[in-house]
């Protein structure tokens, strides 16, 4: 990772893009979002069972994730934005917004928001969050993600 950042040209003593455990993502200045795919990513995720194809990611029967150059979300919410929280944050947006628009049956939800969840706390340990913050993140959507992964609510739109 760093070496590719040394040939990186900087902008006004910022990298234009940033690469962090398999996303390719820009800052932008929006009213809602952060960050924006630059690149096309997969993700292997525990999610099994489900095939959801939209404009902006494409969630397969076997647990892959592909998101689509051009997706935007907010980063981590109510959390700082870490570098080993990019990727479960940008995944865990995804599988919320996939709640908030009902591309699921409602039969599914519950289990589909807890798996979201374990997510967000599985893939943060893998890029090297500590222990603390992983748990301590977790234990937040837990509690308070109900709220932004209800249907019909003023949901995340891409730029």
């Amino acid at each position: 990772m760093y070496i590719l950042r040394k040939f990186r040209k900087k902008e006004k003593g910022k990298y234009p893009f940033r690469f962090i455990q398999g996303i390719d993502y820009t800052e932008v200045e929006h009213s809602q979002y952060k960050y924006q795919m630059i690149r096309d990513r997969m993700a292997w995720t525990d999610i099994k069972g489900y095939e959801v194809y939209t404009e902006y990611f494409d969630l397969y029967n076997d647990g892959r994730l592909v998101i689509f150059s051009g997706y935007a979300w907010d980063g981590v919410t109510s959390f700082p934005d870490l570098p080993s929280m990019m990727r479960a944050s940008c995944v865990h947006d995804v599988f919320f917004q996939i709640l908030r628009e009902s591309l699921i049956p409602d039969f599914d939800r519950d289990v589909f928001f807890k798996i979201s969840n374990n997510e967000l706390s599985r893939l943060s340990k893998i890029d090297g969050l500590p222990w603390p913050l992983y748990h301590l993140a977790k234990k937040a959507v837990d509690i308070f993600g109900y709220k932004y992964a209800r249907k019909n609510i003023k949901g995340h739109k891409n730029v």
